[in-house]
């Protein structure tokens, strides 16, 4: 099985408080460059490199983002043929839930595991509610 890990997923990886041990061993994580790019604006130097090596460590499969923003996707990262329409209104509805504009980051990866069939695991309970809503089998595995 497929699995999409949000970058807040990396981010409790690395505080320790996702335990990486009970992930089951027939996941396999993926990761598009939206996680990659969120993780490279981090500003502190020690905790970015952290984080890649634990991208490094966790995830092997690098896939495509279904849907291009411009301004956001990158090129040969992104499919432009996919069905925008459907990430468009993602992004409409997490700017309502999260009472914010500019959730094309969450669109673009509630999109991807939308249409690929993948699990999302996240902790962001807007983009869990919205990509639950939509379709898309969602975990969380923080501890409680």
């Amino acid at each position: 099985m497929k699995v999409m890990l949000d970058t807040n997923v990396f981010n409790h990886l690395v505080e320790g408080s996702i335990d990486p041990a009970p992930i089951p061993a027939e996941w396999e994580p993926v990761i598009t460059h939206i996680q990659n790019d969120e993780i490279e604006r981090t500003s502190d130097p020690t905790k970015r490199n952290a984080l890649q090596a634990m991208v490094t460590a966790v995830t092997h499969i690098r896939v495509p983002t279904e849907t291009a923003v411009w301004g956001m996707s990158r090129w040969g990262e992104a499919k432009w043929t996919g069905p925008a329409s459907l990430c468009s209104e993602l992004k409409d509805q997490l700017d309502r839930e999260k009472k914010r504009p500019s959730n094309s980051a969450d669109a673009l990866i509630a999109d991807t595991c939308i249409q690929n069939g993948f699990l999302l695991v996240t902790n962001d309970q807007a983009l869990k509610k919205i990509a639950s809503a939509n379709g898309c089998a969602v975990l969380d595995l923080r501890k409680p």
